[in-house]
């Protein structure tokens, strides 16, 4: 069964001339194993090592848990039986689990990245405000600064003006003081 697991995960069909063969393996799974997985031992770690979690057929996993659910299959059996195949269960139950997770995270990996569209969008326009924000507090500066000096020409100019209105008034007390003496004179 273990094998046969192998075969549903690696999608290798047994050939018809193998099935029936032996009373434990009526549908030819462990001879299809033995040929095209333990026959390179190292190639079948490496291939479990970088399978393709994220793209597992809907056949291969209704197969795989099919197998999993027979009244005769038990994770215990297989490891009290062979360590190395209870690995390989181990391996093929977490590859399920992983599958049945993917339907779950998929739709919100989704969404976010819907989400990061928008936000890209939003940091956009986001930059073009920021930008107009920047050039009307520079446009506010340069009129601030020229109130400013608008300020201080009005402050001189009245000060101007003061002082040449007391000039004029002193200057008139002088000819009034004069004019006096004019007569005297």
């Amino acid at each position: 069964m273990v094998m046969e697991i192998a075969c549903h995960m690696f999608q290798h069909k047994p050939e018809k001339k193998d099935m029936g063969t032996s009373p434990n393996d009526t549908h030819g799974f462990f001879k299809c194993a033995r040929s095209k997985l333990l026959g390179n031992p190292n190639g079948f770690l490496k291939d479990m090592v970088e399978y393709d979690k994220e793209h597992i057929p809907e056949k291969t996993v209704k197969l795989v848990n099919a197998v999993f659910k027979r009244p005769e299959f038990s994770f215990d059996a297989v490891k009290n039986a062979f360590e190395a195949l209870f690995g390989i269960c181990k391996w093929a139950n977490a590859m399920m689990t992983y599958h049945e997770l993917l339907k779950i995270v998929n739709p919100k990996r989704e969404k976010v990245a819907e989400m990061n569209v928008m936000l890209k969008e939003v940091r956009g326009r986001l930059k073009e405000k920021m930008d107009a924000l920047r050039e009307v507090e520079e446009r506010m500066e340069k009129l601030e600064a020229t109130y400013q000096e608008k300020l201080a020409e009005e402050a001189a100019l009245v000060a101007k003006i003061e002082d040449c209105s007391k000039k004029l008034e002193r200057a008139s007390k002088i000819m009034d003081g004069l004019a006096g003496e004019k007569s005297r004179w």
